[in-house]
């Protein structure tokens, strides 16, 4: 889908892997596109729980668990759906609002280290 790779696209940095948390609608489509943007579950996710994954997909998730989660997971980027956050409630777990693709926003953790410095 070409969501997809607006995001991927969105989110690559030159030469190394990225780690994103992505809702369930893209798991299989990411790994097709792009061998250097990982994520913190694969294929599997559909056969187990997998807290962080459930998060995502809420309607209403967990900003502080979710953060916990994602960080745990060394995520340089959440996929949501667009309005399940507010921007301001995310930057309060040091993440901000890198860009909206389709009906998803990005966010970016302001915490980890890109290797772009």
């Amino acid at each position: 889908p070409q969501t997809v790779v607006g995001i991927c696209d969105a989110i690559k940095v030159e030469g190394r892997e990225v780690m994103a948390a992505f809702p369930d609608e893209f798991v299989l489509y990411v790994r097709q596109y792009s061998p250097l943007i990982c994520m913190p579950y694969g294929r599997e996710i559909f056969d187990y729980y997998n807290e962080l994954n459930a998060l995502i997909m809420s309607d209403v998730p967990d900003i502080e668990r979710l953060s916990e989660l994602a960080k745990q997971s060394m995520c340089h980027y959440v996929i949501l759906g667009e309005g399940k956050v507010s921007p301001k409630e995310m930057e309060q777990y040091n993440y901000e609002l890198f860009d909206v693709i389709g009906k998803y926003e990005i966010y970016k953790d302001n915490t980890m280290y890109f290797g772009l410095e």
